[in-house]
């Protein structure tokens, strides 16, 4: 792994006083703590907070520079964001990528963190990426140059702004992220009450600081099963937030995937594929897996040569188990695709985490692997599971209790209950099927796509 501008360093301008102001000290601290096993900084950062940035309708924008102690252009890299623009961000991708040669521009969402405007998610990203590209092209430090990063929400902003990308843009770096709102919310066409839940408290209240995040979640994790288990959820959920909130409402009475509010907010739907550089990363019990999938067989469908990094992570955790490998990625990314050495970028575009034993990432050409081989294997009506041709006839069947719902024991869920679990007492219960093969002769691995067809 190399530093993007590690050859093309110069010492900071002494002739006046720098812009902006010292970094907070907290950001200072987080910032070294992370920086191990990336390449070293190579200048300091100095920031310009709370800068008004005017949206198309004239709505102010709040933003914070992070400006690179270095003289002569540098590219510069945006971050829109609803959850405020203190932690993590302020050191994720303020500092870390700032202090290694850009221009970091981090800017709350309309509604959030001091922006003005109403709180709608998903409903003015288009508009205000757009307005917020225009200022930056007024600022005399505006190279041109421009990407954009951030994982969750702030990859919608990205797909967003790249439904009608600027000439500037010149790589994407989408984390963990969301392209479309509706199956991230309606996953198989169900409400993820649960999941959703979870975000909209941590929305609310992110960038009110951790303490006020804590407890809201202690009171979520203490209300969440009734809200959960009460009809109707419209009245069974504000005390588990807190609160009404008119956008999740907005979400639970528009079921329909068909429904124009819904496809108003799919910046993929008439839009051409976007031809920026994207690399996508994501895990594999990672909310946003099926989406990020999607993305890349879009990308690729168009002839398109994104990156795929896909590792043993839930929505949250590659941040905290595994900061060197995102960040890396992404530095390596915008080393390649912003103007620094495009043509340098030599690696294979997919990497993996293949489980079982200790585990290992792999490097493959393609997603799912060309070497891939499909197997159909049958389910029985006396619970067996074979690769035989035709399974005796029978029918298997359960009851389903509305009263007891069957749980979701791990898995792609925003809980801590996320990830691999053991399911044996799932397994156990009278509403769940399960379908077992003979032992194995020997080891498989199952590697690409999966899925049932059931009637």
């Amino acid at each position: 792994m190399t530093s993007p501008v590690a050859a093309t360093a110069q010492r900071p301008a002494r002739e006046n006083s720098p812009p902006g102001r010292r970094l907070p000290w907290s950001v200072r601290l987080f910032t070294r703590l992370s920086r191990r096993g990336l390449p070293p900084p190579v200048c300091g950062v100095r920031v310009a907070a709370g800068l008004g940035v005017p949206a198309a309708d004239g709505t102010a924008l709040r933003t914070d520079h992070y400006i690179p102690q270095l003289t002569g252009p540098r590219p510069t890299l945006l971050v829109r964001t609803p959850y405020g623009r203190g932690f993590p961000w302020a050191f994720l991708f303020g500092s870390l990528f700032a202090e290694r040669g850009y221009h970091v521009v981090i800017q709350s969402c309309r509604g959030t963190g001091g922006s003005g405007g109403a709180d709608q998610p998903w409903q003015h990203e288009r508009e205000d990426g757009q307005a917020t590209v225009a200022w930056l092209r007024q600022q005399d430090w505006f190279t041109g140059e421009l990407a954009t990063i951030g994982p969750s929400y702030l990859g919608y902003t990205q797909w967003a702004l790249a439904a009608d990308a600027p000439p500037e843009l010149r790589a994407m770096i989408v984390q963990v992220g969301a392209s479309a709102p509706y199956p991230l919310l309606y996953p198989g066409g169900a409400f993820a009450l649960e999941n959703m839940l979870v975000a909209v408290v941590a929305k609310r209240y992110w960038e009110h600081g951790l303490g006020a995040v804590f407890r809201a979640m202690l009171r979520l994790q203490a209300r969440i099963r009734r809200a959960t288990r009460t009809l109707p959820v419209i009245d069974a959920y504000p005390k588990a937030t807190g609160g009404r909130i008119g956008y999740f409402e907005e979400w639970l009475t528009h079921p329909d995937a068909a429904d124009p509010y819904w496809t108003s907010l799919d910046v993929r739907a008439d839009t051409p594929v976007p031809t920026v550089p994207v690399s996508l990363l994501s895990g594999w019990q990672d909310i946003c897996l099926d989406q990020t999938l999607a993305e890349y067989q879009r990308l690729r469908a168009a002839g398109h040569r994104p990156r795929l990094v896909i590792g043993p992570w839930t929505h949250a955790s590659a941040f905290n188990d595994d900061l060197p490998i995102v960040v890396g990625e992404a530095l390596d990314w915008l080393t390649a695709q912003c103007s620094r050495d495009p043509a340098g970028w030599t690696r294979p575009p997919v990497r993996v985490h293949v489980s079982g034993g200790r585990g290992e990432w792999r490097d493959l050409p393609d997603w799912p692997p060309p070497q891939a081989a499909e197997q159909v294997w049958r389910l029985a009506a006396d619970g067996t599971l074979s690769t035989s041709q035709a399974a005796p006839p029978g029918m298997s069947s359960f009851r389903y209790d509305p009263a007891d719902p069957t749980p979701s024991v791990g898995g792609q869920l925003l809980t801590t209950k996320a990830g691999p679990r053991d399911n044996k007492a799932l397994e156990a219960r009278a509403d769940v099927l399960v379908f077992t093969s003979p032992p194995l002769p020997a080891d498989l691995e199952v590697i690409g796509p999966v899925s049932a067809r059931l009637r």
